[in-house]
């Protein structure tokens, strides 16, 4: 998905074992997945971790690269920031992602963790404990 500003047609040819739209749920796509080339921006960055997948991030900004950096420093994904012979190196980054079986094993751990999560009840159940030990007590309405 090429998000708002890129045109499909400025792309030029476009190999025949891809696929190319303005916009498309990463949610849809992300379950069968081998890989994600994304910006680093936290929603699709957590979306990827999610589904188990392993990132290759391209930071556009700031916050994507402090993103970018703190995924690479959980072993959960790498950066890439080569412009010279991009198609080329970017194709020798992925394949090498794909292959760090370290890394993906690390990737579909955090995946399953975050896919078996109750954040609700875990965020009830610490109110409720901060609750109990704290002398603050709400009054009922």
């Amino acid at each position: 998905s090429l998000g708002a500003g890129i045109e499909i047609d400025s792309l030029g040819e476009i190999p025949s074992n891809f696929e190319v739209y303005s916009f498309i749920s990463h949610l849809d796509v992300l379950p069968h997945a081998s890989a994600f080339v994304g910006h680093g921006g936290m929603n699709s960055t957590l979306e990827a971790l999610y589904f188990g997948v392993p990132t290759l991030l391209v930071p556009q900004d700031a916050l994507q690269s402090l993103i970018s950096r703190r995924v690479v420093e959980l072993g959960l994904g790498r950066e890439f920031s080569e412009q010279a012979n991009l198609h080329m190196k970017l194709e020798s980054a992925l394949f090498s992602l794909m292959h760090d079986m370290s890394l993906v094993g690390r990737v579909r751990e955090v995946g399953e963790r975050l896919r078996s999560a109750n954040p609700t009840d875990e965020a009830c159940d610490r109110i409720e404990e901060i609750l109990r030990s704290s002398k603050v007590r709400l009054k009922a309405s």
